[in-house]
């Protein structure tokens, strides 16, 4: 799989331990993406009260007990280079192997993240920028134009995903950082993980159509359109908060929650064998991969475009159900490294809002 390069420099981990940091490209353990980060970023500023010495390589200490900490969306930073403006948007082309280096805002980062776009033979594009709302908090959003469903290169298939625009919260990868661990307190021990909730409100909209469709005996189509993507929020789970991805990965495990499902594609694995009710009433279907055990994904039976999630509670049922699942057991020892909103992206043309976006942590 090629790698598509996505330019950022290493935002310093001085103020939350020293991560391991690496060149190489970097897959996730679902869906593969791999971009790297190397052009200049200002460093975030940190919007907590300063934390004790760091606990362990990568992490901080969590602050004190009763302290409940909020995102924050300002201020934006600079992209550091002229080419790139700080509040967007940063486009990627078929023509351009570069992402650029993303857009950072208060103590999240969002990347365009096309990292499979070779697959694909149409005339492609995808754009992130930040909008300024009337009450002056910043929000994403992206579009996109991925073709229609057999826009495919020879050997490629339409199931593939081309990208995964996203907003990260903590830590990606050594290269991929929102803000210091001071300031999101990701990544962090699994035994020391705060109450985490997730506040959020997106809008979207998608169209495409299939090409050669032959349809039914009526010459109905037999297929829908309108384009394929979800929307998701998901955390990675490391060996250690020295987190580490690509060859030398400590990926332990790889939690989503599909908010969306697009017309047709669903995650990969066999069909759902279990639905999980949560505490406000939604229902998900949940799909792992059998024999691999790093996988885990909630799928919402109807759209959830805007609500508050407890990611503590997705998080407790993964781990009192891993035998059940089929997943590798959630450790103390592990490291939560994030917290990602982003949208996988099959085919199609379309544009996500993320209009509200709040992570609140109460310790």
């Amino acid at each position: 799989m090629s790698r598509l390069l996505l330019a950022f420099t290493i935002i310093s981990l001085a103020a939350c331990g020293s991560g391991s940091s690496t060149n190489s490209p970097v897959e996730d353990i679902n869906d593969g993406e791999n971009p790297l980060l190397s052009d200049p970023v200002s460093p975030p500023p940190q919007t907590d009260s300063p934390v004790a010495p760091v606990i362990a390589a990568g992490s901080c200490s969590p602050p004190p007990a009763g302290s409940t900490l909020v995102s924050e969306t300002t201020p934006v930073r600079s992209t550091g280079n002229n080419y790139y403006p700080d509040m967007g948007p940063q486009c990627v082309y078929p023509a351009s192997q570069f992402d650029g280096p993303g857009l950072g805002y208060g103590n999240f980062l969002i990347i365009n993240n096309a990292w499979n776009g070779q697959t694909s033979s149409a005339d492609w594009s995808q754009c992130i920028t930040l909008n300024t709302a009337a009450d002056g908090s910043v929000n994403p959003s992206w579009n996109y134009n991925w073709g229609n469903e057999d826009d495919l290169k020879p050997g490629y298939f339409e199931w593939e995903v081309k990208s995964y625009p996203e907003v990260i919260y903590g830590a990606k990868s050594s290269t991929e950082m929102s803000a210091p661990c001071s300031s999101t307190g990701l990544p962090a021990p699994v035994s020391q993980l705060p109450d985490l909730s997730i506040a959020y409100s997106y809008r979207s909209q998608q169209s495409g159509k299939r090409v050669g469709d032959r349809g039914d005996e009526n010459n109905n189509p037999t297929r829908v359109t309108g384009g394929d993507r979800n929307v998701a929020i998901e955390s990675f789970f490391h060996s250690s908060c020295e987190i580490s991805r690509g060859s030398n990965s400590n990926i332990e495990l790889e939690l989503m929650v599909w908010l969306e499902v697009g017309n047709e594609r669903l995650p990969s694995g066999s069909a759902p064998e279990f639905t999980y009710t949560s505490r406000s009433g939604e229902l998900y279907d949940v799909y792992t991969k059998p024999g691999a055990g790093n996988y885990l994904a909630y799928v919402a039976k109807n759209p959830v475009r805007n609500g508050t999630l407890s990611w503590s509670e997705f998080i407790d049922d993964a781990r009192a159900n891993a035998g059940n699942y089929d997943i590798n057991a959630v450790k103390d020892s592990w490291c939560l490294a994030n917290v990602i909103f982003g949208s996988e992206i099959w085919w199609g043309e379309g544009s996500i809002n993320l209009d509200y976006y709040q992570i609140t942590r109460q310790y």
